[in-house]
Formats: C-alpha cells, structure tokens, sequence
C-alpha cells in the first residue's frame, strides 16, 4: 500500500473481466466501475473499491481505463451503446 497514492481519486471501467492472481488483487467483470487510486510512482498496478459492492484490491491499470466524468451517467459504455467511440 506505500505505493498507492491515496490522495488522487480517479473513476475507471473495467474494459476486461480480471480473475484475481493474489489474496490483495480485485476480481471484477466487464463494465464495472471502480474508484481507483493510481500507483505513486507510476506503477501497472492500481489500487480500488468497486462502486457497486465495496470490494477492494489491486488490478492492473491497463484494464481500468480513467472515464470522463458525466460519460457514466449517459450510458456512454454501457453495452446498448458500445458502438461510441
């Protein structure tokens, strides 16, 4: 956790399902929403707690792309309107 800035708060999407590898990894499915907190020192690995039930852990931040706030609330990738680019 000395690696995870905690002061930055950033909403990602999971763009990929992620099966956890360790006890302190997050396990998540396609399309879901996650409050992340990125690595200090610019590390693959970021540190988050999922929107919709709370679990936490960390997953690999190529898999949770930052979302532009507002995009979420319009259904922007949502999988009725994956043809958006």
């Amino acid at each position: 956790m000395a690696d995870v800035d905690a002061s930055t708060n950033l909403r990602v999407r999971s763009l990929y399902p992620y099966e956890t590898q360790w006890a302190e990894d997050l396990n998540f499915g396609e399309n879901v929403v996650i409050e992340a907190h990125p690595s200090k020192f610019g590390g693959d690995w970021w540190y988050g707690t999922t929107v919709n039930d709370g679990r936490s852990g960390f997953s690999p931040q190529t898999y949770v792309p930052v979302v532009e706030p507002g995009l979420i609330d319009r259904g922007y990738f949502s999988k009725e309107t994956s043809s958006h680019t």
